[in-house]
């Protein structure tokens, strides 16, 4: 049995190296050899170029370094039989919470604004909210989005979620439903969207959802094909949303010709909201693998007809 690591948009290496510390074995970078392929039962992926996991015919478990899988499956065939992973990682959670509570406050307090009276040496002070006062509502209230929540509640925000099924959050006022999405849009300061992108989630981020706002400020953190690109902008100038930050998008990276880039109501990162720390996660990687070698449950497994 062995490891085997696909990657398409980062650098393998560090993590062989940190792999290779801590089993004291080898780890495969693909592609590799033909006469290793067979022996390769165990694959860590992100991106995995299309018709990649294929060429890995005894493959057991394939671990996802990311919170979702939906990049899985981009023009990769992927047998049932095959138990999929994914990371559930604290310092992940974290990192979330702390650039959603970034980008909130820069929105409340009006500092994007700032920003560009600056460069066009405008002085005009603008009224703010507060913390207390702000109504912060989530599509998804899975690990990530519990987690961001519950700590976002903890420090005064007023805090309400939405989900596909009921979920039981401290302190957290949540909605299933179609009946319940619309109840909560409709008090809602601040939208942040952390779903799982499923077949059933994609293209969520619509014109029929956003007419359900008033004024609000969409955060999306979740998958860019969550997103209708002409419906975000169609909701901005009917000011239904008087902004957005986006850090995820159908086309990664953003093409230097996208119309977003040139939109001052639009805050743009890099897809940089929460990053795999290899350090943190290394541990469950390798229980996960030395779980599979003795036969035993791997952690976080994918309930592959939900998605997520």
């Amino acid at each position: 049995m062995a490891i085997a690591i696909l990657f398409s948009s980062k650098d393998p290496m560090p993590w062989k190296e940190v792999l290779e510390n801590k089993l004291q074995e080898e780890v495969y970078i693909h592609p590799v050899d033909h006469h290793v392929q067979k022996d390769i039962n165990f694959l860590i992926c992100w991106k995995p170029l299309p018709g990649s996991i294929e060429k890995y015919q005894n493959v057991k478990v394939i671990q996802s370094i990311g919170a979702g899988i939906d990049h899985l499956y981009i023009e990769n065939t992927i047998s049932k039989e095959i138990i999929i992973t994914r990371i559930k990682d604290e310092k992940l959670l974290e990192d979330m919470y702390e650039y959603v509570l970034a980008v909130i406050l820069a929105h409340i307090k009006n500092v994007n604004q700032y920003h560009q009276d600056k460069i066009i040496s405008r002085w005009k002070p603008i009224s703010y909210k507060r913390i207390e006062d702000t109504a912060v509502s989530f599509l998804g209230l899975g690990y990530l989005g519990a987690g961001v929540a519950v700590r976002l509640q903890n420090i005064g925000f007023r805090v309400q979620g939405w989900a596909s099924s009921v979920k039981h959050i401290q302190q957290v006022k949540t909605y299933v439903g179609d009946n319940g999405l619309q109840e909560m849009l409709s008090s809602t300061d601040i939208l942040i969207n952390l779903l799982p992108l499923t077949q059933k989630t994609e293209n969520i981020l619509n014109r029929a959802l956003f007419s359900q706002l008033n004024k609000a400020y969409l955060i999306n953190v979740g998958r860019g094909h969550h997103l209708v690109e002409e419906d975000l902008i169609a909701a901005l100038d009917e000011e239904k949303l008087i902004g957005a930050c986006l850090d995820v998008f159908r086309d990664e990276p953003l093409p230097a010709d996208h119309r977003f880039w040139k939109d001052d109501r639009l805050f743009i990162t890099p897809h940089v909201s929460g990053i795999t720390d290899k350090h943190s996660v290394v541990t469950q990687l390798i229980k996960n693998y030395r779980n599979m070698q003795q036969g035993k449950p791997v952690d976080h497994m994918v309930n592959l007809e939900k998605g997520y």
